[in-house]
């Protein structure tokens, strides 16, 4: 794939996405090192690569999760068992990827059953705190059936044909959000092993790899986010609009079309590509879904949004039951485009909202950070980094089939029309003064925030 982009420089949105597939399946797929020369079985190490807050922050993360990729041979006429136990977290799942970096199959927590005498922790009203919540994954190399899919099984090829990788390899990863306080990235629990095993039954474990062990959560504003106001160079427009729109993410080709036209043809947006190229992308979580915004700070160097919270469970505090809400999880996040690495994120527990439902979410550099958009004043700070733009996205995590609102229902183009007011309005001020006139906790009261 070559990410040769022969417009002139300021085109550069497609090269940055190009970059994002082409250098993120490589570190995936990069040969073992000569210390992991005798592993043919599997490729190199189990579990060799971490994206995280700490570690590989690309992809557009959210800094609640942390992910961890491998490459795997499956042996003809056998499997890879893929067996550990459920993370102290809010939410975790395996699946397998296209050398495109779009999801292929996948299976998260509330899908995975226990081993014999277990607890899936992750059920509505189960025992979040049981010592007994082991589980075991068989990956296998053919494509998951349309009807009557075995129990714990993942594959490598879609139901539509999409496949990993070359025959006899996958690329799978690991990802755990949100794990308890207290826990590390994974949830308090080891890595899962991957245990090849032959037709004839025989059983090779992968060594664990160095170096990509958990480490402690962080969910910090990052390196990038703390970068100072931005130098406004180009015309305001240039990179968003004013109110900001959004746009629902559906593929990699599609997010490629939109961003460059943006560009080159004034906001007009090739038609959906989905068809021609696949959906997804960017190894995206096939239980997410996302509408993206950008922030321009040619319109002000300090952009407002307000939004109704969709309910989800609490769990940080490591509640011994598993709860319910319209969603398992939601957040927002500020991203750095170029870099595709995060900024700042926050999430459902650390978003304060009114006695209405209603959050505020103040967007700006730290040296135009109001003084108000502290959590004591209602509101939730994100980081703008060190550009003009900055991408901002909200995540949406298995919504309930009762919940009208979400993210998944949402048609491109239509958004709002879905999401009503669980789609942020956002207002630009010129300073952050101008913010903080509203006075601590008045940021809602604006005229015309609640559509």
């Amino acid at each position: 794939m070559s990410c040769t982009h022969r417009r002139r420089p300021t085109h550069g949105l497609l090269r940055w996405l190009c970059t994002l597939a082409v250098a993120g399946v490589a570190t995936i797929l990069a040969p073992p090192t000569p210390a992991q020369a005798d592993l043919p079985r599997l490729v190199g190490c189990s579990w060799p690569t971490k994206f995280a807050t700490d570690a590989n922050s690309i992809a557009f993360p959210d800094s609640a999760a942390s992910y961890w990729a491998s490459v795997v041979r499956i042996p003809t006429g056998g499997h890879v068992e893929i067996s550990g136990r459920y993370p102290h977290a809010r939410y975790f799942s395996v699946t397998t990827y296209s050398a495109t970096t779009q999801s292929v199959d996948g299976l998260y927590d509330t899908a995975i059953g226990p081993d014999d005498g277990g607890v899936n922790p992750y059920l509505p009203g189960a025992d979040r705190t049981s010592a007994h919540r082991d589980f075991t994954v068989r990956l296998v190399d053919g494509a998951a059936p349309r009807a009557g899919r075995p129990d714990n099984t993942l594959y490598t090829t879609s139901a539509d044909g999409l496949r990993t990788s070359p025959p006899g390899l996958a690329i799978v990863v690991w990802r755990v959000y949100m794990p308890d306080d207290g826990a590390d990235q994974a949830g308090g629990v080891p890595l899962p092993r991957l245990v090849a095993v032959e037709a004839g039954g025989a059983r090779r474990t992968l060594e664990p790899c160095p170096g990509a062990a958990p480490t402690a959560v962080d969910t910090g504003i990052s390196d990038l986010g703390r970068a100072p106001t931005a130098a406004v160079t180009d015309p305001a427009g240039t990179y968003g609009d004013d109110p900001p729109g959004w746009a629902k993410f559906t593929g990699l080709a599609q997010a490629v079309a939109d961003g460059v036209t943006r560009r080159t043809g004034g906001g007009a947006v090739i038609g959906p590509l989905a068809d021609r190229f696949g959906e997804g992308g960017f190894f995206d979580n096939p239980d997410n879904k996302y509408v993206v915004s950008n922030a321009d700070a040619g319109f002000g160097p300090v952009l407002v949004l307000r939004g109704r919270a969709p309910t989800a469970p609490r769990t940080a505090d490591g509640t011994p039951t598993m709860g319910t809400g319209q969603v398992r999880y939601w957040s927002i996040c500020t991203e750095d485009l170029p870099t595709t690495g995060y900024l700042g994120c926050a999430h459902d527990e650390e978003i304060p909202v009114d006695e209405l439902g209603y959050y505020t979410i103040v967007i700006s550099a730290v040296d135009a950070r109001p003084s108000t958009a502290t959590a004591e004043c209602g509101v939730t700070w994100l980081p703008a980094g060190g550009r003009q733009q900055t991408m901002v996205l909200l995540r949406n995590m298995l919504p309930d089939p009762s919940f009208p609102a979400s993210v998944q229902r949402a048609t491109p183009g239509q958004e709002k029309a879905t999401m009503g007011h669980y789609l942020p309005v956002g207002r630009y001020y010129q300073s952050a003064a101008a913010f903080d006139r509203l006075g601590c906790g008045s940021a809602g009261a604006t005229p015309g925030w609640r559509g």
